[in-house]
């Protein structure tokens, strides 16, 4: 019985069909000066970077479908095809995020093939990246998009500069390469990254299910 009550909770959560963003600090205008971001090669993974911002749930469960950030690189180079791969880190907090690159809640890694760029000006790029995780409902989290790329031969890159926020992201490199105190710095801008999740609510015909699976409980406990 246990079981099938637990079948008849999971048919309740549902995703809706409406979908929300839960941060956007890119439609307000986005600026083309890099917060370093990047996942460097093995011999220089002290020096692995994330600009981190800050999106919440509200009372309500919610699945993430992608993450966009705005992206250059330092040289000004629009070409973003030296990018191995894309990883996306969701993290429960900051000391979270400061203590290690890869997020508590979830961390994804994508290939350049499943993610779509869309240029933008001054050499900078929209990369939308699908993903999907459940969150919880009325919790804060934090979220880093690093590039990994191989600064040699390639340079640098990292999150440009969004609007719309409180202004102030982290900039964390929980291998100490920088010599940052505590792991991290603050920077007086925001990060421009937007945050598309579908809110998660219970279909009436399921929550119907519920109300008899929780009935038939009841009952074949009265009898026993």
């Amino acid at each position: 019985m246990k079981g099938k009550f637990l079948l008849l909770l999971g048919a309740c959560l549902t995703a809706g069909a409406q979908a929300d963003i839960l941060a956007d600090y890119i439609t307000g205008g986005v600026f083309a000066a890099p917060i370093s971001s990047q996942d460097f090669e093995a011999a220089y993974n002290q020096y692995d970077m994330s600009a981190v911002e800050t999106f919440s749930t509200t009372a309500t469960a919610y699945q993430l479908t992608s993450v966009t950030a705005g992206v250059m690189r330092n040289s000004g180079n629009p070409d973003l095809s030296p990018v191995s791969a894309w990883r996306v880190e969701i993290y429960s907090g900051a000391s979270a995020a400061i203590s290690n690159l890869t997020g508590d809640v979830a961390s994804f890694s994508l290939t350049p093939s499943q993610v779509t760029l869309t240029p933008i000006a001054g050499g900078a790029s929209l990369v939308k990246m699908p993903i999907s995780k459940l969150l919880s409902p009325s919790t804060a989290y934090r979220v880093a998009v690093i590039p990994v790329l191989n600064i040699a031969p390639h340079g640098q890159i990292g999150i440009i500069y969004g609007s719309f926020g409180d202004g102030i992201c982290l900039q964390a490199n929980p291998g100490g390469g920088f010599n940052l105190p505590n792991g991290f710095r603050t920077v007086n801008r925001d990060a421009a990254y937007r945050v598309e999740a579908t809110g998660v609510v219970p279909e009436p015909a399921s929550m119907v299910a519920l109300g008899l699976g929780l009935a038939a409980v009841v009952r074949r406990r009265r009898k026993a």
